[in-house]
């Protein structure tokens, strides 16, 4: 499913880390900001419930794991974030919020876990980020098509439970049960990011 390079060393992000602070100073100014931040926190709040279930050998392989986990919630929430504002604000607006977006969650991911990295290492990984995002968007955009947002949510579900290692060391019941968490959360974490508010936030702003 993805191509893996068991020569990365990720750097667990602190638990204290908040999602403001995983994206770059001055940044802050954009009305795009909340939206960042709210794909932000939805990711890191959905890896942190698949995180105690990821099944790996050795702690690298663990973070390898999770890296990828948080980075395919980032992807889904974000592709969310745009559905829902396409056609409710400006081309030209929902240009400047992805724009905004991709380098705001690659930062955001950088900052939680490779934050220690040489520029060259950091550009080859932005470089194969924004591929991903791209692959992700046209995932989830094929489905949009059917206006069927439930199968956006299996999909997630599926690829979080396959990337994870869920199943491989418990009874298909636990396994079931886990997805089933799993789908919850992201379904609340989706409701909790209050994107009709932000939207209202962002047009008033615009008025």
């Amino acid at each position: 499913m993805h191509h893996h390079n068991d020569s990365h060393d990720y750097a667990a992000p602190g638990a204290h880390v908040q999602p403001e602070d995983l994206i770059k100073d001055g940044s802050q100014d954009s009305p795009y900001y909340p939206f960042a931040v709210a794909v932000i926190r939805a990711s890191a709040r959905c890896r942190d419930v698949v995180k105690p279930w990821i099944e790996a050998k050795g702690k690298q392989m663990r973070q390898q794991k999770e890296v990828y986990l948080f980075a395919e919630f980032l992807f889904f929430f974000a592709h969310m974030t745009e559905r829902k504002l396409y056609g409710r604000i400006g081309e030209k607006q929902l240009e400047e919020l992805l724009n905004y977006l991709t380098p705001a969650i690659f930062h955001a991911s950088a900052a939680a876990y490779f934050n220690a990295w040489p520029e060259e290492k950091m550009k080859k990984i932005a470089d194969e980020f924004v591929e991903r995002i791209n692959e992700a968007h046209r995932k989830y955009s094929e489905l949009d098509a059917g206006g069927d947002i439930l199968q956006a949510l299996l999909l997630l579900t599926q690829l979080v439970v396959e990337e994870a290692g869920i199943g491989q060391s418990t009874t298909t019941k636990e396994a079931e049960d886990r997805a089933a968490v799993i789908a919850q959360t992201i379904t609340d974490e989706l409701v909790g990011m209050n994107l009709d508010e932000l939207l209202e936030q962002i047009k008033q702003k615009q008025d």
